[in-house]
């Protein structure tokens, strides 16, 4: 089996090399958004309660959980992890607009920023905007946008921000959110806010393509190496074989066997 050993760790360290890539990328990533919408300078810094309203959200029964079928998507924090492209359209959990007023649950305008406020979640700093109006539980918190506050700006700034030093101590992590309001921000104007945002955007895109592609490419090595696997135990290749890779050996037998069958 020392064939078989050696082709299957090949395959295992290009996919440690994958994921590795990856890590990179998400780095590199992180590296673009800290240099675009970073900490600003002593004269642009402003207070995050200038760019955004603060609005937690509302408890969400029990009961009220599990129902697709109502026009107001309800979010909680596991919400999160399903953003696409930053955004929360659609959910399991819906409630009726008569719902959300006897619970007293706010509705969100589209485009509000949101994020855990407790738990260990809140460390991630993952954050989404709302693509329609919206409620969401009371482990999470919305941020509307002022008027001049490009919402995609106002995401780039607070998922720039560290939150470890913002949070309460106990058991059960929380925001502070005395503290929260006052982090130092900069809003320049509209016009520079969605030049930011479209670079960014441009970055990330490329960015996701090349992430995309390695997850591929890890896909296929796992299929690879569990065919190589199958193939060895089957006998459809030779495991004795040296220094001949695996595909080139099923390549050949297959190339042999058509060979043989229309000859």
């Amino acid at each position: 089996m020392e064939y078989l050993d050696h082709e299957t760790a090949e395959i295992d360290a290009f996919i440690m090399d994958l994921d590795s890539f990856i890590s990179l990328l998400h780095e590199s990533l992180g590296a673009i958004r800290s240099e675009l919408f970073g900490q600003p300078t002593t004269h642009e810094a402003i207070s995050l309660k200038r760019l955004a309203r603060q609005v937690s959200g509302s408890g969400f029964p029990h009961d009220y959980q599990g129902d697709p079928a109502q026009e107001i998507p309800f979010f909680k924090v596991g919400s999160l992890k399903d953003s696409v492209d930053g955004k929360l359209t659609d959910s399991p959990n819906t409630v009726s607009t008569s719902t959300a007023k006897a619970l007293g649950a706010m509705i969100f305008p589209e485009n509000t920023v949101v994020l855990a406020k407790i738990g260990a979640a809140l460390f991630s700093n993952r954050t989404a905007r709302l693509g329609k109006p919206s409620c969401i539980d009371n482990n999470m918190l919305g941020l509307i946008p002022h008027p001049g506050v490009n919402p995609e700006f106002l995401q780039g700034i607070i998922s720039n921000m560290d939150l470890v030093p913002l949070g309460n101590p106990g058991a059960v992590p929380s925001l502070n959110m005395a503290w929260y309001r006052e982090q130092p921000a900069w809003l320049p104007s509209y016009t520079n806010q969605q030049e930011i945002v479209e670079t960014y955007r441009g970055k990330k895109d490329d960015i996701s393509s090349l992430i995309t592609g390695a997850h591929r490419a890890i896909d296929l090595a796992r299929e690879r190496r569990a065919a190589l696997i199958t193939a060895a135990v089957t006998g459809q290749i030779d495991v004795t074989a040296k220094n001949k890779p695996a595909a080139e050996q099923i390549e050949d037998d297959v190339a042999q066997g058509l060979h043989r069958e229309y000859a």
